[in-house]
């Protein structure tokens, strides 16, 4: 398990739950994942952007937007009993 967790990131993992082998994870503001899920090879679970969606500002008149620290985030929910199979990409606000 990759697992990057930002400062004020909540990940919540329920009983029974299972990850498999190369699995990513990155949280900015919250991941949950239900009890008794099971979360196959090679997932990527991602709440937010991990870039900058437009270029950095080079303007005092431009305004400060989310997306030019990381990008805009959103929690992810996965419920219970849930299979995420393999290679299977999750991004924010699933």
């Amino acid at each position: 398990l990759d697992l990057s967790l930002g400062a004020n990131a909540v990940l919540r993992v329920e009983a029974n739950s299972y990850f498999s082998a190369d699995v990513t994870l990155y949280a900015k503001t919250s991941v949950t994942i239900g009890a008794g899920s099971m979360i196959g090879q090679r997932v990527l679970i991602m709440d937010y952007d991990g870039h900058p969606l437009v270029p950095a500002a080079t303007s005092t008149e431009l305004p400060e937007l989310p997306e030019l620290s990381g990008g805009q985030s959103r929690g992810i929910t996965i419920g219970k009993n849930v299979w995420v199979g393999h290679g299977a990409t999750l991004l924010k606000g699933v």
